[in-house]
């Protein structure tokens, strides 16, 4: 669950990638956060997204699609991510 506004995130991405070594000396980003429409459709899934979307509305947060992260990957200068989801609505990006 995000909290972080598009242009707050690719600032938070953009530090990030200049904290760490490229991708050929090992480096890497882990986000763990929901990405919409991505995982198994099982029942498992759609219960966290309604817990997920429950929390979410307690407080200013959002959750973004697939395309949605792309963007503020490619705007932060990121090039190449893989989506896996661990459970429900959640992923390892």
């Amino acid at each position: 669950m995000n909290s972080w506004d598009d242009d707050s995130c690719i600032k938070k991405h953009q530090q990030s990638k200049r904290a760490i070594p490229p991708r050929q000396a090992g480096g890497k980003i882990l986000i763990l956060n929901v990405v919409i429409g991505h995982g198994t459709p099982d029942n498992t899934t759609k219960e966290a997204q309604v817990l997920t979307d429950m929390y979410m509305m307690r407080g200013s947060g959002f959750e973004r699609e697939e395309k949605e992260w792309e963007s503020v990957f490619l705007r932060a200068g990121l090039s190449d991510y893989n989506i896996m989801p661990i459970i429900g609505p959640v992923s390892i990006i």
